[in-house]
């Protein structure tokens, strides 16, 4: 008479967390957060991840990914948008999704070549010794050493040692 309870609590426990579950996902799906790839109700580093594995092809796209994952808005997915949320996530951005950063653009920069032309002395970099040198430079000579012929080894041949 136990057993029968028992197992209609754990079945009635099991179809409560899957309602449960399925309730998350519903109100997950229906509030969307940018930069939450993963859908787990907060942007975290996972969701970084998850964008960078899909970049390198080691997992597929969820279908919610393009609408969640593009956070900076510039109309497709990669791995800027992982570093914004990384950046985000270090408080470098306030709050997503950000517009695009606008690209600097490269000014334009003349100057005007002189013609005039300068003759300036210069004195030379180094300087003539003002004291004659207090020793006489040494040569050092190697050693030479001479091979004495040796005829001790038993077999009749010669051995030169040095």
């Amino acid at each position: 008479m136990k057993k029968p309870r028992l197992i209609a609590a754990v079945l009635a426990v099991l179809m409560l967390s899957a309602c449960a579950v399925s309730a998350f996902t519903v109100f997950a799906a229906d509030k969307v957060i940018p930069g939450d790839t993963n859908l787990d109700g907060k942007v975290n580093i996972k969701d970084a991840t998850l964008i960078q594995k899909v970049a390198a092809l080691l997992v597929s796209q969820p279908d919610h990914y393009m609408e969640t994952s593009d956070v900076d808005l510039n109309g497709s997915v990669n791995v800027k948008d992982a570093t914004v949320i990384q950046r985000f996530l270090a408080d470098y951005y306030k709050s997503l999704p950000i517009k695009e950063q606008p690209t600097e653009t490269a000014t334009e920069t003349t100057t005007e070549t002189a013609t005039e032309t300068t003759t300036e002395t210069t004195e030379p970099a180094t300087q003539k010794p003002t004291e004659k040198p207090t020793q006489a430079p040494t040569t050092v000579t190697e050693p030479t050493t001479t091979a004495t012929p040796k005829t001790d080894d038993g077999w009749g041949h010669q051995i030169y040692q040095p």
